[in-house]
């Protein structure tokens, strides 16, 4: 098992908890080939977008399942809360993803889609964040009560669409 984590506090408390070395860096990590590989939420904070994908699969064995979580912009949620999303969590978030661009991308980069799944409690998460964002004076229990109600109903119409808030891409290395 190997893991990156680019923040210094982070890392440390990672290889804390883990109890095994975190690279700062992907270029840090041994020269292996990996059976899986998790990026939970971190595609969307990469700079070099298609560069870094690449090195990644180049990690991949053939044959290898990468798992990517990403948050969906064309969600209810996304479109509910509009400029207010915290799915977008400009500047950190550097691009924003749709089931057709993770697709093009994973395409380019040699990796197939075998499965999308939703992450389901990122739309009550993303809705509490975008409340406050939205309506940041507004007693908490009351941002607490919306973000329920706005995550309940996005996964209700999600449920048809397949835009869940948060999706995650199980591919396989071509």
């Amino acid at each position: 098992m190997s893991g990156v984590e680019p923040s210094d506090d982070a890392r440390a408390k990672a290889t804390q908890l883990i109890g095994k070395h975190m690279a700062a860096t992907i270029s840090e990590l041994p020269e292996t080939k990996y059976d899986a590989i998790t990026l939970w939420h971190v595609l969307e904070h990469v700079h070099a977008l298609a560069d870094t994908l690449q090195t990644i699969t180049g990690q991949l064995k053939t044959g290898g399942t990468i798992f990517i979580a990403v948050p969906n912009y064309q969600s209810p949620d996304g479109g509910h809360y509009q400029a207010h999303w915290a799915g977008y969590d400009v500047p950190r978030h550097l691009w924003h993803f749709s089931t057709e661009t993770m697709t093009t991308l994973l395409k380019k980069v040699g990796l197939k889609i075998v499965e999308i799944k939703p992450m389901k409690l990122d739309a009550f998460y993303v809705s509490l964040l975008s409340e406050g964002y939205k309506n940041p004076d507004q007693p908490k229990w009351l941002a607490a009560t919306k973000a329920f109600v706005r995550g309940l109903h996005s996964n209700l119409t999600a449920a048809k669409t397949k835009n869940h808030s948060s999706l995650i891409y199980i591919a396989k290395h071509a």
